[in-house]
């Protein structure tokens, strides 16, 4: 009968829908792992918190001498400490965000591979969320002349341009002391996704990544669209405790295939 064929054409359209949609575990980009859990395949991250800035010691954030904040003589000795932890460590690649602090701890964190070598690769998509002039970048020519043995050419703009977008969107420090990218949860998940996307598509399978507290908070504890998933429940509450200066965690994490098809 006419109302079968109408049943069954129905049926027919709801069952392409669910199979075309993608599933909740096809929307993960990374899953991660204890290191004594997790698979064969899985690459090992070592997430670095930069080491004390100068911004973190009164929490003076906005203050013009902070722009791009370089680290104190406390954030020196603690690099020298986490040093002595990491020199015998496998590390086939470092990753860091572009800021100053960052740079600096990866380089005085990772000296032993840094000495042999050992690629330093700048990644904005691991820098610091955009809120103050701390987290403003300074131009890639004045950091290629303090840093010199850093690959920036993943730095595709010269002038900061995260700092640019918020500017025009809410003018300058003055005009605006509230939360910039923080209140901008799409476009952090975009830039925990790129960066994911860039881990996955690198060679290497023991990568240390320098990054900062209020990203990495986002990163493994926002709601950002279900891009990070946890193996279980020692690593994820290993990853969303509060992040101190110059810590050291290390995980394993499969990267998606949906993630790798994206690039």
């Amino acid at each position: 009968t006419s109302g079968s064929v109408g049943l069954l054409l129905i049926a027919g359209i709801w069952q392409f829908i669910m199979q075309s949609a993608p599933s909740a575990s096809a929307r993960v980009l990374a899953r991660f792992f204890s290191p004594d859990t997790k698979p064969p395949s899985a690459k090992l991250l070592h997430f670095v918190r930069h080491a004390e800035g100068t911004h973190n010691v009164n929490k003076e954030y906005r203050l013009e001498a902070n722009l791009d904040a370089r680290l104190t003589p406390l954030g020196l000795q603690q690099c020298n400490e986490l040093s002595l932890k990491t020199q015998e460590q496998n590390i086939e690649l470092i990753v860091s965000s572009p800021l100053t602090r960052t740079l600096q701890t990866a380089q005085l964190s990772f000296p032993s591979q840094v000495a042999k070598g050992t690629p330093l690769v700048a990644e904005e998509n691991v820098r610091e969320t955009v809120n103050f002039l701390c987290d403003c970048r300074r131009e890639v020519s004045l950091l290629r002349n303090d840093f010199p043995g850093v690959d920036f050419s993943r730095i595709s703009s010269g002038v900061d341009p995260v700092w640019a977008r918020y500017a025009e969107q809410f003018g300058s420090q003055d005009d605006f002391d509230g939360h910039r990218e923080s209140g901008d949860l799409p476009a952090i998940a975009d830039r925990a996704t790129e960066a994911l996307r860039f881990l996955a598509s690198c060679q290497e399978t023991s990568i240390a990544v320098v990054s900062h507290n209020a990203f990495l908070t986002h990163m493994f504890n926002s709601d950002l669209g279900g891009i990070v998933e946890f193996g279980d429940d020692k690593v994820k509450s290993f990853l969303q405790k509060p992040w101190q200066n110059c810590e050291l965690r290390t995980v394993g994490v499969e990267i998606s295939c949906r993630c790798l098809a994206a690039m």
